[in-house]
């Protein structure tokens, strides 16, 4: 199960990364780096202050999920999006404007469309945005002791990186435990394939390459 786990999420990683180099215009490495379980308390303890803590509603599964998104590549995201990326961006030590609210939601939208695709191999699911805050110890979806899944990326757009945490509460999967099986991952992995080819080549279309001629 928990390598069904980790497997569903590479390709989840994969997508993303193809989405959002279409969606930004510039090459974005989103890699799973770690599977591992917790308590609520002890992800939440770990997560630094401020970040970009989001509730998911993932209906019909019980409960919600978490997204956490580090500021250090939220920032170089919303500087892309609005027309930057020759200077290094700097945090900023405020709330977020409308206009950053707007366009951290549409990252946040895109990430949502390639797990609602990844999760199809086990239950169609929706994934909505819910709450946001800063400050992780102020959103308390489960008791502190609950256990958790957390699965952690690693993202690289050119000089920036940062963390994106994925932590789905024990109970928000329990009714879908016994469908993450190998043989249910193996048939969806190769379903996936021409799909997932599909989707690279077209996002290469958006490469920007040099051109030179010279004549002779």
């Amino acid at each position: 199960q928990a390598t069904a786990l980790e497997a569903l999420h590479e390709v989840f990683a994969r997508n993303v990364s193809a989405t959002l180099s279409g969606y930004l215009r510039v090459l974005v490495e989103f890699r799973l780096i770690s599977v591992e379980q917790f308590t609520y308390s002890e992800f939440t303890m770990s997560v630094p202050t401020p970040t970009i803590f989001t509730s998911l509603t993932c209906s019909p599964l019980p409960g919600n999920m978490i997204l956490d998104m580090n500021p250090s590549i939220i920032y170089p995201f919303i500087d892309r999006l609005l027309g930057g990326g020759s200077v290094k961006p700097y945090h900023i030590n405020r709330p977020f404007t409308l206009i950053e609210q707007c366009l951290i939601n549409s990252i946040i939208s895109k990430l949502l469309e390639q797990l609602r695709e990844t999760w199809l191999a086990i239950l169609e699911i929706t994934f909505r945005i819910g709450d946001m805050e800063t400050n992780p110890s102020l959103m308390q979806i489960v008791p502190p002791n609950e256990p958790v899944i957390l699965l952690s990326f690693e993202v690289n757009m050119g000089d920036h990186s940062g963390l994106v945490n994925l932590c789905i509460p024990y109970k928000v999967i329990e009714p879908v435990i016994e469908k993450f099986s190998q043989r249910k991952w193996s048939m969806f992995h190769k379903a996936r394939d021409d799909e997932d080819s599909n989707e690279i080549l077209d996002n290469v279309g958006y490469a920007e390459v040099g051109v030179s001629v010279i004549l002779a």
